[in-house]
């Protein structure tokens, strides 16, 4: 799989609320750009200080990629941009 094409994979697991379902990740070649992506989320508080998300929350903001509210979809296109440029 492309690494241009795996964060719309993430998306639509999120969206059928498949991804919360996962216990583990195991990633190949291009997959360990989304595979580290996906883990950050994960990983990174929502504010300093603060807790990491829940998988309900980190599976919310991959679904919605048009709400204002929801960073992940703007990381995606970011990475996937850095990708395509290197």
């Amino acid at each position: 799989m492309s690494p241009h094409t795996n964060p719309r994979y993430l998306q639509g697991l999120a969206k059928l609320q498949l991804l919360r379902k996962f216990d583990f990740l195991s990633t190949v070649s291009g997959g360990g750009y989304v595979g580290s992506f996906l883990g950050g989320l994960y990983c990174r508080p929502a504010a300093p200080g603060g807790m990491p998300p829940t998988p309900g929350e980190v599976e919310e903001g991959l679904a919605a990629p048009d709400s204002p509210s929801a960073p992940v979809p703007r990381a995606i296109h970011r990475s996937v941009k850095w990708l395509r440029e290197n």
